[in-house]
C-alpha cells in the first residue's frame, strides 16, 4: 500500500524562476506517494523498526501514518538533549542521531540496544537517515525508504 502525501507552497517570483530554470510549469502543488510497510502496519507487536533513507524520502511521513493508527501514539523529534533512558516503549522517534558525530551516534545507538535488551523499551519506531548506526541499534525490521525494501533484523 502507498500514501499520496499532497503539500502546497506559496508561489511567487523565486519559485516561477526555478521552475523556468527547468523547464516545468509549478502551481504550488506537490504530490509524492510513499510506498508504506504494510506488513509491519498490520502487526500490533513489531518490536523495534528503524526508517532508514534519505532526506525527503518519507521516512517522518510513514513515522505519522504509524501515529494515526494507534491511540496515544505522537512522533517526537529526537534531539542531542533527549537523554536515551527516557525513551518509553511505543515511541515514534524521528531523526535519530541527527546533529551528533558519528562516534557519538554510535554510543548513543548502543544505549538505545542496552535498554531494548532489557526490556525497557519495546515497540519503538525510529526514523534516521544514517545507515551506519542500525548494526548498533539493531532492530527487529529495517525498512528502507529509498528502494522500499523492508528487511527483517
Amino acid at each position: 500500500m502507498s500514501k499520496r502525501i499532497l503539500s502546497s507552497a506559496r508561489t511567487g517570483v523565486h519559485s516561477a524562476i526555478a521552475a523556468d530554470m527547468f523547464d516545468m510549469e509549478f502551481d504550488g502543488e506537490t504530490s509524492t506517494v510513499i510506498p508504506l510497510p504494510e506488513a509491519l502496519l498490520a502487526r500490533h507487536d513489531v518490536g523495534v523498526v528503524m526508517v532508514v533513507g534519505p532526506s525527503g524520502s518519507g521516512k517522518t511521513q510513514i513515522l505519522h501514518h504509524v501515529a494515526s493508527r494507534a491511540t496515544h501514539r505522537s512522533v517526537v523529534q529526537w534531539t542531542p538533549e533527549l537523554p536515551t533512558r527516557s525513551i518509553r516503549s511505543g515511541t515514534l522517534l524521528d531523526e535519530f542521531t541527527t546533529g551528533l558525530d558519528r562516534v557519538c551516534a554510535k554510543r548513543v545507538s548502543i544505549e538505545l540496544h542496552a535498554c531494548i535488551e532489557r526490556g525497557d523499551i519495546e515497540n519503538l519506531w525510529i526514523s534516521t537517515v544514517h545507515i551506519d548506526i542500525v548494526p548498533f541499534v539493531r532492530p527487529a525490521w529495517v525498512w528502507f525508504t529509498a528502494s522500499n525494501h523492508l528487511v527483517d533484523g
